[in-house]
């Protein structure tokens, strides 16, 4: 594939301009295919003909006589459950987990999912330019309502608009030379996991059954919301006489949401101890997260529209 941060686009890279940094100590070249998205830092390629890979961090580059030790350098990303800059600080040294809160694939991409993918892009090969090894794990949300209604307009199934739009997906990146990731769970190709975390939170008192369906009771998680900042009791109010449907009459709160939702007539679903139906939204990525890298991450990544209630909800 080549140096994880170089990007041949339509002309082999040898062909394009470029030229040496010494500040930087590094070939610096123009994004022509996409000129102004971003610029791609390659090293200074070694005198005795060696590897142009990224240097461990913190080391020498031998190609930069009397260069000394590469200086440190610092990644500062902004904490959106503290409002606040830090400094990155990795939970293994040498080693960053991410998560990459991925399409729900009922429709095409916008410029909206451009810009995200290729800033976490540039946020990737910074960290493995930097040395860090990074598993890079990025979800398909292929079992969601907006999926249904869409089979359901055009006469089609759930797996026929996913799978549709997954490849156009996945030809958008490449198209924009986004670094696959390095694994790609789907909530159809999870469900053991999913089911498996449902029957944990209903064990410990933070879920319920009803009918059918299963809710996760928001008000047994004392800090709801804190992603997002909203206060729950306020929230309350203001949603007082507004859910009057069965669903409503189902839950115990107002913003307890779905984990498991049962089978509607016409609708894919799927066995459970709850009888047949669905996963809930929420629930799936909790469950491919912990699947894919444990309990705790380095770097959850969303889009900032999803913080409330998706993410909020994949915290409680």
């Amino acid at each position: 594939m080549g140096h994880p941060l170089s990007w041949s686009g339509n002309r082999p890279m040898a062909a394009r301009p470029r030229q040496f940094d010494p500040a930087r100590g590094c070939w610096v070249t123009a994004s022509l295919g996409f000129p102004g998205l971003r610029r791609h830092l390659l090293r200074k390629p070694s005198q005795s003909g060696g590897s142009n890979f990224p240097r461990p961090y913190g080391a020498a580059d031998p190609s930069l006589s009397g260069s000394g030790p590469a200086p440190v350098l610092t990644l500062r990303l902004t904490n959106t459950l503290t409002r606040a800059k830090a400094d990155f600080v990795p939970l293994r040294e040498g080693k960053v987990s991410i998560y990459c809160c991925g399409v729900t694939v009922y429709d095409l991409c916008h410029l909206g999912h451009a810009r995200s993918y290729i800033v976490w892009d540039v946020l990737r090969r910074y960290l493995i330019w930097l040395g860090y090894q990074v598993t890079f794990v990025q979800n398909y949300t292929d079992i969601d309502d907006k999926i249904l209604a869409r089979a359901a307009a055009e006469g089609s199934s759930m797996q026929a608009v996913s799978e549709r739009n997954i490849e156009a997906f996945v030809a958008d990146m490449a198209s924009l030379n986004i670094l696959p990731a390095d694994r790609m769970p789907r909530a159809t190709r999870s469900l053991d996991a999913i089911r498996t975390l449902i029957t944990e939170l209903e064990e410990k008192g933070a879920a319920y059954s009803a009918d059918g369906d299963v809710y996760f009771a928001v008000m047994r998680h004392a800090g709801y919301g804190k992603l997002s900042g909203r206060d729950l009791a306020e929230q309350q109010e203001n949603a007082a006489g507004r859910v009057a449907d069965a669903e409503g009459e189902r839950k115990r709160h107002p913003f307890d949401f779905a984990l498991w939702k049962g089978a509607k007539p016409g609708e894919p679903s799927f066995p459970s101890p709850w009888g047949p139906g669905r996963p809930g939204w929420h629930i799936e990525c909790s469950a491919m997260v912990r699947e894919e890298l444990g309990d705790t991450i380095d770097i959850h990544l969303g889009g900032a529209d999803l913080i409330f209630p998706h993410h909020d909800n994949e915290i409680a």
